[in-house]
């Protein structure tokens, strides 16, 4: 493969490929980094088959949603070079971008002191919400290609989700039907909790993995990467795994508050949940997020027992607290 992805980079810039190194947890596709002209690069290579064609074409979804970004935010993202959305030799499609410099945060969070953290966070936070803050004009995906999934209303997006899981997952049999049946009459019977806001760029995937930092001098949020699965919809269904995740981190590191509260320091306050309904509403994201995972996570992953109770324990925790 390797040579294959030497002779198309060579074709490309026309000129020599050194150092292709193929990078480490790619799930969806195969990642190389390389130099050309002494600067780095990546080339992503998307060679499974796509589940259905806003998979196939989600590179091209990345080069438009980043023009967009690139015009309306001062947000760092990487400058894309080449996009192929056509099979070849190497895939069936790939996207050939800059490579940004610096260190993964996933990487290096147990290394920063107290302060660095807290000044990562309320980049952090900054940033969440310049992506979140950049308007659409419709909910769902963000290309209009031969199957519609745009909607009109974000209740209307979060519903067609809900149940679109819970039909693949009962054909499939992996969750149980009490857990299913449970979660169509939980979300039926709440989801008019699901308030409407002006549809909103939502990243799929902002977690610490596609955080780019630098510590050069002042510690400092150099990049995000990774807008594959980005779409359009509430900037609370992200802040919900935002939160989330920080929630966790200071479990673990017994940093009670800390972490939440240095990024809310900064994350607009026009678009922070309303408490009155939040913890209703952040039910359902659970219910949402946990159904998607396995029904579409599944066809391409075998799933562990472990995984799957996780799934079920998670969802009737949801319904039930």
């Amino acid at each position: 493969m390797k040579s294959l992805v030497i002779n198309l980079l060579e074709r490309i810039y026309e000129k020599p490929i050194t150092q292709l190194e193929k990078k480490e947890g790619g799930v969806v596709n195969l990642v190389y980094s390389f130099v050309v002209d002494d600067e780095k690069k990546i080339i992503k290579i998307l060679t499974r088959k796509p589940n259905d064609e806003f998979e196939r074409f989600r590179f091209k979804k990345v080069q438009e949603i980043l023009k967009k970004v690139k015009k309306e935010t001062d947000i760092a993202i990487p400058e894309i070079h080449f996009l192929e959305t056509e099979e070849s030799e190497v895939g069936l499609s790939y996207l050939v971008m800059e490579q940004f410099h610096g260190e993964v945060l996933e990487n290096s969070w147990t290394e920063l002191a107290i302060l660095e953290k807290k000044a990562i966070l309320n980049q952090f936070g900054q940033i969440a919400g310049k992506i979140h803050s950049v308007k659409m004009d419709h909910y769902g995906e963000i290309l209009q290609l031969s199957k519609n999934k745009h909607f009109k209303t974000w209740k209307e997006w979060i519903y067609n989700e809900i149940n679109l899981s819970i039909t693949s997952l009962e054909e499939d049999k992996s969750i149980s039907r009490e857990v299913l049946q449970k979660a169509r009459h939980f979300s039926e019977q709440h989801i008019d909790v699901i308030s409407n806001v002006y549809p909103q760029l939502i990243h799929g995937d902002l977690n610490f993995t596609n955080l780019f930092i630098s510590r050069k001098s002042e510690i400092n949020i150099q990049g995000i990467i990774d807008w594959e699965w980005c779409f359009v919809g509430s900037s609370r269904f992200e802040y919900h795994d935002i939160i989330e995740t920080l929630e966790e981190l200071e479990q673990k590191d017994k940093k009670e508050n800390f972490y939440v509260e240095s990024f809310l320091e900064t994350y607009p306050t026009e678009l922070k949940p309303d408490p009155t309904i939040w913890p209703l509403e952040k039910r359902l994201y659970t219910i949402t997020k946990r159904l998607s995972c396995a029904a579409f996570g599944y066809v391409h992953h075998n799933p562990s027992p472990e995984y799957t109770e996780w799934i079920e324990k998670d969802v009737l925790k949801a319904i039930t607290d």
